[in-house]
């Protein structure tokens, strides 16, 4: 029998500014407790409000609120799944 190990990428959460998505996205992963960091940027850059928010998965950088969000949950539904110890043979 052979254990499943997934993959855990590195991933992070970086705001620029307070904003409405930043605080959905915030929200999201404390109430699931993901391993996943939210914080706000320390040197913050004027950028357009799309880009206001940021997923860094492993170096590639993700934008969009939705996409943050679908992410975290699909990390948390993973880490779900593994504690269940799903054995394939």
């Amino acid at each position: 029998m052979v254990e499943a190990n997934a993959y855990k990428p590195k991933s992070k959460v970086v705001y620029q500014e307070h904003s409405l998505s930043a605080l959905a996205i915030n929200n999201l992963a404390r109430a699931l407790d993901s391993p996943i960091k939210v914080s706000k940027a320390e040197k913050p850059v004027d950028k357009p409000d799309f880009l206001n928010v940021e997923l860094d998965v492993d170096s590639q950088v993700v934008h969009g609120e939705l996409t943050i969000l679908d992410y975290i949950a699909q990390q948390h539904n993973l880490n779900v799944l593994s504690k269940k110890n799903c054995v394939f043979t």
